[in-house]
């Protein structure tokens, strides 16, 4: 072979590659030939309008576009699967003669004939632009439902979407093949008559020939991780709580460092807003500018339906910005467990509940009393962190218990919504008791406290 040979041969491949990349427009007409295509419009049947401006316009299609027909209710007259690919896309000239022998007989299984098209662009290239053009002339007979169907077919990765040419559509009956427009992302053309639609399939051929696809979006900037560093923590390894911490209302009875924890116990009315209340641990140590967390490590068996476990930032009882952890029991489904975010400024107060222990969204909790025996002994055998955040001048709260409940590992998450404070609260402070006459005591295990600035 010549060498001049060889470089024809080479040049024509890269030409034949280059034309074969190049996105082609694949258009299947799915053709309603159910027996009300026998009506007239015009004075012509509606079947042999579709089959005269079919043949015509399909044999005329601009240059990279192909096309192909699927009709239904063709064949059996009570059949909702009836359903065929008459002319592949790309067929040329045969489509004519498939046309041609289409009579207008059975059902209008829209829906049916809809996930059928799929099959139809097996032969497409990844590239191509295809598009589904249903020409109807009424509404689902066979209990499909239509705008599903659409939806399902847009959502399949072949690049499709799908047009409605509806063929003397009553006003009632548009809203339907509207909807299919809708949610096969094309468009919806009316047709009142014969010329209306000749001028109909010209302008979903222009539109489809026309639709270049939208470029891909840039790809949006990954939100970037908040930098943390500690730059406080505590493990409790001493024998007594370190310089940072003092005690206010100290009862030495009633909470003791041993073994790597803060052990705390409480039988008393203790709350954030009463300033007799035992042994309000409080750090010293200054909180970093800007945004931080808190987060307290610890095990809490809470026995008592009316314990409590607070970390907040306070001044005094009347100013306050603290997350509370605390079970609650009543009648026989108000059991369970919250954590409260609570601001009290001058004596006012705003508050979050969000329930941690309970079913469903009643902030009763709805636990039956063994549900919430179950679930106390579950906290009780498990790992906690509270999490007290500041970003900006918004305060949120959140929990995070892990361990093993009803025989199988269980994680629970909970924020709460965030509240505002223009200033410092106070200082970081602990306080364990009860908020109301109940029971037994209260013990909670303080493993650690950290404190990390956030960048």
């Amino acid at each position: 072979m010549s060498k001049s040979i060889t470089t024809i041969l080479a040049a024509a491949l890269m030409i034949s590659t280059a034309v074969s990349a190049q996105a082609k427009t694949n258009i299947l007409f799915v053709l309603d030939s159910s027996g009300s295509m026998w009506g007239q419009v015009d004075g012509v049947a509606k079947m042999s309008t579709a089959k005269n401006v079919l043949t015509r316009l399909i044999g005329d299609l601009p240059k990279g576009a192909k096309a192909g027909v699927m009709a239904y209710g063709h064949r059996q007259k009570g059949s909702c699967e009836d359903v065929e690919l008459i002319s592949p896309i790309g067929a040329g000239s045969s489509t004519s003669a498939a046309l041609s022998r289409l009579t207008p007989l059975g059902k209008t299984p829209i829906s049916y004939a809809l996930t059928q098209t799929k099959q139809a662009f097996a032969g497409t290239a990844p590239g191509d632009s295809n598009y589904v053009v249903l020409i109807s002339d009424g509404i689902e007979t066979c209990g499909g439902n239509v705008c599903s169907a659409a939806s399902w077919l847009a959502n399949q990765n072949i690049n499709v979407k799908v047009h409605v040419v509806g063929f003397d559509i009553s006003k009632k009956d548009r809203a339907e093949l509207q909807c299919i427009a809708d949610y096969g992302g094309g468009k919806y053309f009316p047709a009142n008559s014969t010329q209306g639609f000749s001028d109909a399939i010209k302008e979903v051929i222009k539109v489809a020939v026309d639709d270049k696809p939208e470029p891909p979006p840039a790809p949006k900037p990954q939100p970037v991780a908040p930098q943390r560093e500690s730059v406080f923590l505590d493990n409790f390894d001493g024998e007594a709580l370190g310089e940072s911490w003092s005690v206010t209302n100290p009862n030495p009875e009633s909470y003791v460092v041993e073994e790597g924890s803060l052990l705390m116990l409480s039988s008393q009315l203790a709350t954030l807003y009463n300033a007799d209340s035992d042994n309000f641990v409080s750090l010293g140590e200054k909180l970093p500018k800007g945004d931080w967390d808190i987060e307290v490590n610890l095990i809490a068996e809470l026995k008592t339906g009316k314990d409590q476990f607070s970390i907040a930032l306070r001044k005094d009882e009347q100013n306050y910005l603290g997350l509370t952890f605390y079970t609650f029991t009543g009648s026989s489904t108000c059991n369970g467990a919250k954590i409260q975010l609570v601001k009290r400024s001058r004596g006012k107060e705003a508050v979050f509940n969000t329930l941690v222990g309970g079913k469903g969204a009643d902030i009763c909790g709805n636990f039956n009393p063994q549900e919430y025996k179950n679930w106390i002994e579950f906290v009780a055998n498990s790992k906690t962190k509270m999490i007290l955040s500041k970003r900006g001048r918004e305060y949120t709260g959140a929990i995070e218990i892990s361990g093993v409940l009803d025989g199988k590992t269980t994680e629970i998450k909970q924020n709460t919504k965030p509240l505002t404070s223009l200033r410092s609260p106070g200082k970081f402070t602990m306080l364990l008791g009860k908020y109301n006459k109940a029971d037994g005591e209260a013990l909670v295990f303080v493993d650690a406290v950290e404190i990390f600035k956030v960048k």
